[in-house]
Order: C-alpha cells, then structure tokens, then sequence
C-alpha cells in the first residue's frame, strides 16, 4: 500500500469490514480497502506544523480526521460529501481549560500546553466521547457529540515536547495515556481519578492500544509490550 504523499503519521483499521484509514505529514488523509491497494482520497489538511490523525468510532460508521485543534467527522458511507460536523478549538479556551482542571499549574505551562500539537486520536467504544493525546502532559476528553472539552486529564512530568499515544478501556470507563518517563498512566473516565500506573518501558510511551473485548493492551516505546490483567500490575 503506497501511501503518499509525506510519510505515514496515523492508521485506523475499520472495525466494520476491511477497510483502514491513513493520514500522512502533508496533511493527507486516505481511505483505503484490504483487496485494493490504491487509495481513495478523503481530506487533505493542510496545517503546517501539526501531525495529522484519523481513527475510526467503534461501530465503523464514523470516521474523524483531526489536525491543529479541529476535528472533522464523516459518514464512512458518504464521506464524499465531506465532514458532516466540525469540532474547533481556540487555544485560549483550551488554556482556560487546562487551568482551571491542573491542581497548580504554572501560567505559561498551561499556554504551552494549550498549544501543543496533536498525537493520538481515539473514539471511546460507547461513542460518547473523543480522547486527544498531545504534544505535552494533557490529554483531553472530548465530547462527540457536541464537540467541548469535557475533561482534561495530566500526568505529573513536565515535559513540553512528548509523542505519546492513548486509548480507553473496552467499558469506556478507563483512559489510558502514555508518558516520557516510560509509565502509563490511568484515570477514570468519569472522575478524572488516577489509578496506580503501569510500568515497565525503559522510554516514552508512544503508541497504547487497548484490546477490543478483552482487558488487555500493546504498548511502545523502542520495544513493544503486552499487557495483562493481573493483580502485579507488571508487564
């Protein structure tokens, strides 16, 4: 599978039928099918500076491509049509957020925050909400609905300039986050309470992937580690 231009920065497998979603570093985002190896265009988002991202709802009849603090949802039947909805968000109202949801948290880290770029995308399986991963410590909670900020959600490094990935459990009630000192962190989606970490990786946590049906989850840094359910909490 070509896919072009610019280099590959976010894939989505349809949980429907065979089909998966690509966004590149220029921008572009592409639909493609299993048996078929040529791409039918879908977006092209033009945001210097910004990764762009796409993920698929858990029905697979809904697709969001997101890139600089917008997300555009389509109909996975109609997407030629275009977004059937677009969620935008002004930095300011996403440092106010963060402000106002971080315990302590300095001014001008909370305006880096606020204007962080975007890395990971995922729809929780209920299709309530939309979890954002970011280029920085805060993760945000999304409803999909209406398309406001419902919760922000921090670990405790400060770093400015991360690559971490994100997910959510398969009740929607967890949400899982990856950080640079190697743990992954876990909240409640409902109270924003932490639950004890995981850890194990020797570097950032870029990409967390949560099993489907059953508490189990992959996870990266330089390696790749699978999670299971067990009282250690180890990988």
């Amino acid at each position: 599978f070509p896919v072009s231009p610019g280099r590959l920065t976010s894939l989505s497998m349809s949980p429907a039928d065979d089909a998966f979603l690509t966004a590149t570093d220029a921008g572009v985002v592409s639909l493609w099918q299993l048996d078929w190896p040529a791409a039918q265009p879908v977006a092209s988002l033009r945001t210097p500076s910004s990764k762009t991202l796409c993920a698929f709802d858990a029905s697979g009849v809904v697709f969001a491509a997101a890139s600089r603090h917008r997300i555009y949802l389509y109909d996975a039947k109609n997407y030629m049509a275009g977004p059937f909805t677009t969620f935008s968000f002004e930095v300011d109202d996403i440092v106010e957020k963060i402000q106002t949801s971080v315990h302590n948290i300095r001014a001008h880290d909370a305006d880096a925050y606020g204007r962080a770029a975007w890395t990971d995308i995922k729809f929780s399986p209920d299709g309530d909400n939309i979890l954002v991963a970011t280029a920085s410590p805060v993760f945000l909670v999304i409803d999909a609905f209406e398309g406001h900020i419902k919760r922000v959600l921090a670990t405790s490094h400060s770093e400015k300039e991360l690559r971490t990935g994100c997910d959510w459990s398969p009740d929607s009630k967890l949400v899982l986050g990856g950080s640079s000192d190697g743990t992954i962190h876990i909240w409640n989606a409902s109270s924003g309470r932490s639950a004890p970490k995981l850890q194990g990786h020797a570097g950032a946590v870029g990409t967390v992937l949560c099993n489907p049906k059953y508490l189990s989850l992959a996870s990266t840094c330089s390696s790749t580690a699978l999670w299971i359910s067990t009282n250690s909490r180890e990988a």
